[in-house]
């Protein structure tokens, strides 16, 4: 079966919107649990008006996410493959994609300290900084 750009394009904006409303009720979820030892619902609803009163940052974040994950690495894919061929572009891209998930999710943390401040640790889990 083949797909339509038509149909491609109604399955991004579907996913687009599914992401949008669900992304803020889950993006401070995990952390108000664990940190806060608040319930779920409770999480998911500050979450989610944490993340309505920030949208401006949140917007911005996205963007420049879309530009350092998204359009980046294509141009780069575009210029790799006329360089040194799709193989082994498509290993450095691959090892790049690696890199951008792991700075992606360091930058969860600063978001929430922003919003909610250092999160209080039982004690013997500070790390040694010595």
């Amino acid at each position: 079966l083949r797909s339509t750009p038509e149909q491609n394009a109604a399955v991004l904006l579907t996913l687009l919107v599914f992401f949008l409303a669900f992304m803020p009720i889950f993006w401070y979820a995990a952390p108000l649990i664990v940190w806060q030892k608040m319930p779920v619902f409770q999480s998911m609803f500050y979450s989610f008006f944490s993340v309505l009163h920030a949208y401006r940052a949140f917007l911005v974040y996205f963007l420049c996410w879309i530009v350092i994950g998204v359009l980046c690495p294509a141009i780069l894919a575009g210029m790799l493959t006329l360089l040194i061929g799709k193989g082994l572009a498509m290993l450095l891209l691959f090892l790049l994609t690696i890199v951008l998930t792991v700075v992606l999710y360091c930058s969860f943390y600063p978001t929430y300290v922003d919003m909610f401040g250092i999160p209080d640790l039982p004690s013997g889990h500070e790390p040694d900084l010595s």
